[in-house]
C-alpha cells in the first residue's frame, strides 16, 4: 500500500513554493546580476584577446572602465535594491542597463565574422540586435531619475513619460533595418 498523505497535495504545494523561491523577484535580480557580471567578464576577456601587441591605456580604460564597470556597478545596485524592495522599479531598471551594456554583440561579430562572404542567418539576428543594442542603456538611465527613490512617478501625472518612452522604444526598434 502506498503511503496516504494527510492533506491530500503537500508535495505539490511544495514545489510550487520551491519554484517560487526560486524565482522570487530577490533571487532572480542576483541571478541577471551574476549573468550581467559574467557576460561583462567574457566580453573584456574577448576585447583583450583581440588587441594586438601592446594594449594601450585607452583600451585598459575602455575595457575595464566602460565594458566592466557600469555592469558591474548597475547590476549589484539593482540586484540590491531588489532585494530590500522586490516591487522598485529603479531596482530593475538598473538591472535593464547592465544587461544592456554587457551583452558583446558587436564583439561577437567581429569575433565569429571576421570578414564574412555572405550574410548568414545568425550574422543577420546579430546585426539587427546590435543595431538597437544601445536602446535599453539610454531609456533607463532617463527614467530611473522619475522613479527615485520609490520605484514610482512623484505622481500620476507622470506616468505619460513611461509610455513615450515604451513608445519610442518600440518606434526605434522597429526603424532598424
Amino acid at each position: 500500500d502506498p503511503p496516504v498523505r494527510g492533506d491530500g497535495g503537500s508535495a505539490s504545494r511544495s514545489a510550487t513554493r520551491s519554484l517560487s523561491r526560486f524565482f522570487a523577484p530577490q533571487r532572480l535580480g542576483w541571478y541577471l546580476a551574476g549573468l550581467s557580471i559574467l557576460l561583462a567578464i567574457v566580453q573584456v576577456g574577448i576585447l583583450l584577446s583581440q588587441a594586438t601587441g601592446q594594449v594601450s591605456m585607452s583600451e585598459w580604460i575602455e575595457s575595464l572602465g566602460i565594458r566592466l564597470a557600469i555592469p558591474v556597478t548597475f547590476s549589484i545596485l539593482g540586484a540590491l535594491i531588489l532585494q530590500r524592495q522586490p516591487d522598485n522599479r529603479v531596482g530593475w531598471l538598473m538591472i535593464v542597463v547592465a544587461l544592456g551594456t554587457s551583452i558583446p554583440l558587436s564583439l561577437l561579430i567581429t569575433y565569429f565574422y571576421p570578414t564574412p562572404e555572405t550574410l548568414a542567418p545568425g550574422l543577420w539576428l546579430l546585426l539587427w540586435l546590435d543595431g538597437w543594442s544601445w536602446i535599453p542603456f539610454i531609456f533607463p538611465i532617463f527614467l530611473i531619475p522619475l522613479h527615485f527613490p520609490t520605484g514610482r512617478p512623484p505622481s500620476p501625472r507622470w506616468s505619460w513619460v513611461n509610455r513615450l518612452a515604451l513608445g519610442m522604444w518600440l518606434f526605434f526598434i522597429s526603424m532598424i533595418p
